[in-house]
């Protein structure tokens, strides 16, 4: 129980000397001794209790150690447990906006594949329109052109025949079916008005090659004009 006094004892301990004449000890060297031993038996025990607390003190800390290692490993685990369900929400999120993001490219390609079809097909049906135009237009430029000239050769061969003639006369045997008008009545034949017009090839035509004086120049005139009538067609007209 006193660690110290033992080694106290221990310290300040004499061998005792052996009387060999005598083989005995005396009375003092005997309680020396007894106390001796009972001082190793005292350090004996104290030093087997302490071994034996240093092991319990051991186990603890190892329990102690173990139990605080457990509960840091279990707590590390949930923090890596929610770090991952962290991540893969994440990697969730960004892998539905790489899709969305993909799918509106999608969409703006082919919103740019249906209008360019709608352009190209647009532009065919105007390409086509002004190819039917051109075709069309070509056609009566065509037909214009045999018109005018089938109107030359005989405009020519009425000169031919009648060097002195008049236009109307002309007008009435190249369209008799136009000399029927009411209204404009020159040189005593109703000659329809579009033959006087600004515009009138026949009228281009005839003053065009009016010869040397024989013939008459042709005024324009429009449907109400009546003021450069000469006397004798507003006669005529009464």
């Amino acid at each position: 129980k006193h660690p110290e006094r033992s080694n106290e004892i221990f310290r300040n301990a004499t061998v005792p000397k052996f009387d060999k004449s005598s083989k005995t000890f005396d009375e003092s060297t005997a309680s020396l001794c007894a106390e001796l031993l009972l001082a190793e038996k005292i350090r004996e025990m104290n030093e087997a209790h302490a071994h034996a607390d240093g092991l319990h003190l051991h186990q603890r800390h190892h329990e102690t150690g173990s139990s605080f290692s457990s509960s840091v490993a279990s707590e590390s685990m949930r923090d890596l447990s929610i770090k991952i369900s962290e991540m893969e929400r994440m990697n969730s999120m960004i892998e539905t906006e790489r899709r969305l993001t993909e799918n509106l490219i999608e969409v703006e390609r082919m919103n740019e594949v249906i209008e360019a079809a709608q352009l190209a097909e647009f532009l065919e049906a105007m390409n086509t329109d002004l190819n039917e135009e051109l075709v069309r237009s070509h056609l009566r430029q065509q037909a214009l052109d045999a018109t005018m000239k089938l109107i030359q050769e005989h405009f020519d061969q009425f000169i031919h025949e009648n060097p002195n003639g008049s236009y109307e006369e002309w007008i009435e045997e190249l369209h008799p079916e136009n000399a029927q008008s009411r209204r404009h009545i020159v040189n005593g034949r109703n000659i329809d008005h579009r033959f006087y017009v600004e515009e009138s090839d026949h009228r281009k035509l005839w003053n065009a090659n009016l010869g040397d004086g024989a013939r008459q120049h042709v005024r324009a005139r429009t449907y109400n004009d009546s003021e450069h009538f000469t006397s004798e067609e507003l006669s005529s007209l009464l």
